[in-house]
This record gives C-alpha cells, structure tokens and sequence, in this order.
C-alpha cells in the first residue's frame, strides 16, 4: 500500500486538485516519510514472504531471521525503527534459549554456526544437542555410519537478491575470511 501511494502520489494529487480536494494531497515531507517507512519496513516484508511462502516453514530459519531483521534496524535512527526494534527486542528476546529453535538452526545444514549472532549461543546449541544425543543409544544390531553431513561448504539460503540474505551472506564472507 505505501509503494502504490508513493509510485501514484503525482497522479492522485492531479486528481484530487482537479477535483477541488486539494486539501487531501499529500505533501513532499509526508512522501519522504512515506519512502522512509517504506525502506525500513522492506526487511519485514523480505521476512514475512521467506516464511509464509514455504509449504512446510522450517523452525531452523527463526533465529537467523530474528538476527537478520535486528541488523537491518541496527543503523536505522527513525521513529519506526526505534519501535521496531524495541518490538523485536521484547517478543524474541529469548529466541536463542528455546531448544527446539537452537537444535533446528544448528542442525539446518544452510545455517550451523553462522545462524547464531553469538559464539556462545552455537556453544550452547552444541552442549545441548551433545547431552541429547548421550541419551540415545541404538542397537547392538545396527552399525553406525559415517557421514558427510558435517561439511562446512553448506549451500547458502534460496533467496540471494533479498536484503536479508544478502546480509547473511556477506556475514558468513566476513567470518570466513577472517578465519582463513
């Protein structure tokens, strides 16, 4: 809805003054803040398809998404990316402690440790699935397989052109190169 009233607002604005409602026109500073909303909002909307577009969503995208859309505020100062952000603080605050998120983006083979925004949360999604796995014993009949699983060349998530994964990638570049 703000891209149609940002890409229409000189046609509207004809209308409206040729039908003597000039009043209702939009001004410049109000298309400005319009576009400003529009561009802060993009990372929401890349988030909202990502996971609505799936027939089956993955739990494993939920902690880089919340990472992701935390960054993408991080440098924005508006009024709107303050609210967004102190949303995004108080609903997902706790998204790294929950187990089934942590065990899903760790065992998510686009994600492992570049999913977590911190060293310590993969330290902790690690112990945890270590505990878990002690408590699984197979049986004595069933030999166990190696596999090549555990490859650290992962393919990188479907949407390239998104602001959110273009953001991803440049942060697992970065932490690559910095290991190298």
């Amino acid at each position: 809805m703000l891209k149609s009233c940002i890409f229409q607002h000189d046609q509207v604005t004809t209308a409206l003054c040729l039908t003597g409602k000039s009043e209702l026109c939009i001004t410049a500073e109000e298309v400005a803040a319009l576009q400003a909303a529009m561009e802060t909002l993009l990372s929401f909307y890349e988030a909202t398809v990502e996971l609505s577009s799936e027939l089956h969503t993955s739990a494993a995208k939920v902690i880089p998404l919340v990472f992701l859309l935390q960054q993408c505020l991080q440098e924005d100062m508006t009024e709107l990316a303050v609210v967004l952000k102190g949303q995004l603080h108080e609903r997902f605050r706790n998204v790294n402690s929950k187990d089934q998120l942590r065990l899903a983006t760790l065992l998510d083979p686009r994600f492992k440790r570049d999913g977590f925004s911190h060293k310590t949360f993969y330290d902790e999604a690690v112990d945890k699935l270590k505990r878990t796995a002690e408590g699984i014993s197979l049986p004595a009949t069933q030999p166990v397989e190696e596999s090549a699983a555990g490859s650290e060349d992962a393919p990188t998530p479907a949407k390239k052109s998104s602001v959110l994964w273009s953001l991803f990638d440049a942060k697992r570049r970065e932490k690559k190169s910095l290991s190298a």
